[in-house]
């Protein structure tokens, strides 16, 4: 009988030792910042750009997620000069369906005006737990990532945005 004491008094310590617990709050993730890709596809196709948010700590409890990139240039029309926003709207589920860090793609026309773009990022997550209210995560960043994300928790949805300026035309 005082083995078996023994042993069940060194299993809940063992147990009561281990981790801390894991927090059951929402969290939005936390990023390094964005990389890019962009693909050649010569002629008068123009380029396919993809943004990537790169995510360094998964969130947690969050569920019906939507990402939007936009993208505002300029881009020549019968010579004339005229303002345009490209755009890339993803729904997910990200607890669910699709975790991974987010993508935006753009079609880069040839007739696109030279110069500094500015690239944003937004995400809105509905929680699928309270969050904790008003609490903001600035992006890592690093040698090899773009721009700034700060992602924001609330009671019942959380946020993170970001932008990273861009050269036209592109290089890489």
């Amino acid at each position: 009988m005082k083995q078996v004491a023994f042993v069940l008094f060194a299993l809940m310590g063992m147990s009561m030792m281990s981790c801390e617990p894991e927090s059951k709050s929402a969290r939005p993730p936390i990023y390094f910042g964005f990389q890019y890709e962009v693909k050649h596809l010569g002629g008068n196709a123009g380029d396919s750009l993809f943004v990537t948010a790169v995510q360094f700590k998964k969130g947690a409890y969050l569920n019906s997620t939507n990402y939007t990139f936009t993208l505002p240039i300029r881009v020549i029309r019968d010579g004339n000069v005229v303002d345009t926003t490209l755009t890339h709207v993803q729904h997910t589920n990200y607890d669910g369906t699709f975790n991974g860090n987010p993508v935006g793609k753009f079609h880069i026309p040839v007739t696109a005006d030279a110069g500094v773009y500015n690239c944003k990022f937004s995400a809105r997550f509905s929680n699928s737990a309270d969050g904790e209210v008003g609490v903001t995560y600035q992006s890592m960043g690093g040698d090899t990532f773009l721009g700034t994300i700060r992602s924001t928790s609330y009671t019942l949805y959380s946020t993170a945005d970001g932008s990273f300026n861009l050269r036209l035309p592109l290089e890489q």
